[in-house]
């Protein structure tokens, strides 16, 4: 699965978190998407181009992501 990161919450210190929502659709290099993989479900962050060293990783997280518990935007 070259290109993929699997995103585990027991793991602290993961790459992925350091992904970053564009501005723009055309911005965007990575996403992120479900899968079994040993059989577990799993989420996945994967690029959707090349991207090289130093770039910014970014994708877009949603419409609700940024929303808190009361329904506010951040």
């Amino acid at each position: 699965l070259e290109g993929t990161a699997d995103i585990l919450a027991g793991w602290k210190g993961n790459w992925t978190r350091f992904v970053n929502e564009a501005e723009e659709d055309g911005e965007r290099n990575v996403e992120f998407v479900t899968a079994v993989w040993a059989r577990k479900l799993r989420i996945l962050c994967r690029t959707t181009r090349a991207v090289g060293f130093g770039e910014e990783l970014l994708t877009k997280y949603g419409d609700t992501y940024w929303v808190d518990v009361r329904g506010e935007r951040w």
